[in-house]
């Protein structure tokens, strides 16, 4: 039985609205970082990737660069030694291509001044549905969202990392090529 971009809907609205209302309830809470408690906005992460690189989705279609942006929030919980927060981003092609929006739960854990996070959510892009040599056709306007991050900290604000990010619909549409990025992002901690 194969789902078409209309019933991927009925699941991505509202798993997109969690993670978009999540951190709400938080904000009437004192939000300065002086007495160690986090700010609403936790993070602003941006990077230079580059764009459809087929490591762990198809060959690679779309060329060129992206540009990478995310907003990382107060952390929900706690728990295996790492955080588990919501985060809102987007990826934008410098050649024109597949540009998309996302909005995960990322769970990232520390050993001294390194660490990593790897999160799940979902995605929605504005490449054409139909076949285009110019960009993948991925089989549906709603897409999961999987992104991994290694990265070094260098001053308690800031932070260097390489990143990367695979989206797909993980079978429930067709194709499914996937699409993959990785490259280097610079976060700043407010």
């Amino acid at each position: 039985m194969r789902f078409r971009c209309l019933h991927s809907h009925r699941f991505a609205l509202p798993l997109l609205a969690f993670a978009l209302l999540a951190p709400l309830p938080a904000v009437a809470q004192d939000t300065s970082s002086t007495d160690g408690r986090e700010n609403f906005v936790h993070e602003l992460r941006l990077g230079l990737l580059q764009h459809d690189v087929g490591i762990w989705g198809s060959d690679s279609v779309e060329d060129g660069a992206a540009i990478n942006g995310e907003l990382a929030f107060r952390a929900l919980t706690h728990f295996w030694g790492g955080s588990l927060r919501p985060v809102l981003g987007g990826t934008i092609s410098t050649e024109g291509r597949t540009n998309y929006g996302y909005g995960d739960l990322r769970w990232e854990t520390f050993w001294d001044k390194v660490f990593f996070g790897i999160g799940f959510g979902e995605a929605i892009h504005d490449s054409s549905l139909k076949p285009d040599k110019n960009q993948k056709d991925l089989g549906s306007r709603v897409l999961f969202h999987v992104p991994a991050e290694l990265g070094y900290q260098f001053t308690p604000a800031n932070r260097l990392s390489l990143y990367f990010e695979h989206v797909s619909n993980a079978g429930l549409g067709d194709p499914n090529p996937g699409m993959d990025n990785i490259g280097v992002r610079f976060s700043h901690r407010f």
